[in-house]
């Protein structure tokens, strides 16, 4: 097993040090739980920890108020205590902030040790719930750029697509056909790998809510699917035609057009009149020549899908950057 001090835990290890000084300096009572709740709210994104210390601090503020009320009610006792947790608890499950239930137990657990809910007991619980997540907050403002990274994987994903589509091209074309399997399934793991690292690019942006990179892994892994299957209708022709040489010089065609804001309209025109030229083709006059043009018309079938995956990509930007235009204009009025 690998030993490692990642970034994430190097960030924890300054929060949680710096957290307790700055309560110790305030003369806070149980100072370290400031501590505990700087290692809660060190995420791996700026977004979760940000929902971390929210989810905190509406719990801390639940329990408070139940604590005000229960205890004044039913005293500082046992059944005092049991009832303010039957009431607590479904508050965080039922408003989804679930992440707080614990420090919003340890404040209810101290504000029933106190004795007496004063004002100054529970300014002290707040303060934790301050220092704590601002600590950690502020440390989870500094993060690696990875937007250099991501574009090397959309480069690296892009390469591997344009050498599956010339190996399909090469086999049409009667030239023999290299196993695309390793490359297929190695695609599906880096393509996993960048979304997930695309999607990590959007959490650590407080303010963005759609990220272009992001659509486009997903748009690849929409397609793989479909690459998956030209892959092997292209295994299955047996023999080479004059039909087959045409899908292989358009395939050809498709390993010039791969970045993500290429469009895809003349493509699916052309793809539209091979499709209507073999539909009008004379009838086959033996089962192999049917079976060979069965499989190329669905052949053609799966690039019209693959391009229409790209397509509604396409659109989907173009609405986006339409709305944002259409925002910016109105901000300049």
């Amino acid at each position: 097993m690998k030993y490692r001090i990642g970034y994430r835990t190097f960030k924890t290890a300054l929060a949680v040090p710096i957290a307790v000084y700055l309560a110790m300096l305030i003369n806070l009572e149980s100072y370290t739980t400031a501590g505990v709740i700087a290692i809660l709210c060190v995420q791996p994104t700026k977004r979760r920890s940000l929902r971390f210390a929210l989810d905190i601090f509406f719990c801390a503020l639940a329990g408070t108020i139940l604590a005000l009320v229960i205890l004044s009610l039913f005293g500082y006792t046992i059944l005092g205590l049991g009832l303010l947790f039957l009431f607590y608890i479904p508050i965080p499950v039922t408003f989804n902030i679930r992440n707080g239930i614990v420090i919003g137990a340890v404040v209810i657990l101290a504000l029933f040790v106190s004795g007496d809910i004063t004002l100054d007991v529970i300014k002290n619980s707040f303060w934790l719930v301050a220092i704590g997540g601002g600590t950690a907050l502020s440390m989870n403002l500094f993060m690696p750029n990875i937007t250099e990274t991501l574009a090397k994987r959309k480069i690296a994903i892009e390469d591997d697509y344009r050498k599956v589509f010339k190996q399909i091209a090469s086999h049409l074309n009667g030239y023999g056909h290299e196993e695309n399997t390793e490359v297929l399934n190695g695609l599906h793991k880096e393509i996993d790998r960048a979304k997930s690292l695309a999607f990590v690019d959007i959490e650590n942006h407080f303010l963005r809510h759609e990220d272009r990179l992001y659509q486009y892994f997903h748009m690849r892994q929409d397609q793989l699917g479909i690459l998956k299957r030209i892959d092997e209708l292209a295994k299955s022709v047996k023999t080479h035609s004059e039909e087959s040489v045409k899908i292989a010089q358009f395939i050809l065609g498709l390993t010039d057009s791969l970045h993500h804001f290429k469009s895809t309209k003349t493509n699916r025109e052309m793809l539209t009149v091979m499709t209507n030229d073999f539909e009008n083709l004379p009838l086959p006059t033996s089962k192999e020549t049917f079976i060979h043009r069965a499989t190329l018309l669905q052949l053609l079938k799966e690039l019209n899908a693959y391009l229409l995956v790209k397509e509604s990509m396409q659109e989907v930007n173009d609405a986006v950057m339409k709305k944002e235009s259409g925002t910016k204009s109105v901000r300049s009025r």
